[in-house]
């Protein structure tokens, strides 16, 4: 089995769907965790470990089912929580009034097998409106593109996640190609903020960043 192909089946062994609009390298551009208005993708091939994809599918699955222990304190009209974990640093997004709730739900999270640090930018305010929802969809298409196009860019070491008009950038990149990614997304109208999450890949120990 080629490496093309062999990545395609990865795809479907952790639970990933397949967007057949785009193919890259032999195998469709790889999306997920959509949810709790939240846009998510990852493009491309991933340049994580097959071990850490898991890893971090395993600790997705599992945190969600923390965020929703409690079902009276995790209803949607007060509490719109998503989570996205890249080689073991989780990213919660959303927004709740329950914040007692949320503060004893990351601090399960931060206990869960493989996490090395829960980043929460979840916003103390009323879930946003299904209209955002669309919208910020919108924009994570649009810093996708912007990637795929970029020059000297891997587009699919990147995982872009949208809340609210604010961007994150999450992956296993160089330090040339992140610089490349956060002007790419600069260039995407409608956008707040961005904000960052990466591990560097041209680091001997592993180095990790974030900042906005």
């Amino acid at each position: 089995m080629n490496k093309s192909n062999t990545l395609c089946s990865l795809s479907f062994a952790l639970g990933i769907g397949i967007a057949s609009s785009v193919a890259l390298s032999g195998c469709a551009a790889l999306v997920v965790g959509a949810g709790a208005g939240t846009a998510g993708a990852v493009i491309g091939s991933d340049s994580r470990t097959v071990g850490q994809m898991a890893d971090d599918e395993k600790i997705e699955i599992d945190s969600r089912e923390i965020l929703k222990s409690d079902t009276s304190l995790s209803d949607r009209q007060s509490f719109s929580v998503d989570v996205i974990s890249v080689n073991g640093q989780v990213l919660l997004v959303g927004q709740t009034t329950n914040t007692a709730y949320l503060s004893d739900c990351i601090s399960r999270i931060e206990r869960l097998n493989g996490v090395r640090k829960v980043y929460n930018y979840v916003e103390n305010k009323a879930p946003v409106s299904a209209g955002v929802v669309a919208n910020d969809t919108y924009i994570t298409s649009k810093v996708k593109s912007m990637l795929l196009v970029g020059e000297k860019i891997s587009s699919g070491r990147f995982k872009v996640v949208t809340e609210d008009s604010n961007v994150y950038l999450m992956g296993f990149v160089t330090h040339d190609e992140a610089k490349r990614a956060i002007n790419q997304t600069k260039k995407v109208s409608g956008v707040k903020k961005i904000f960052t999450i990466f591990d560097y890949m041209n680091s001997p120990t592993a180095e990790s960043s974030s900042g906005s």
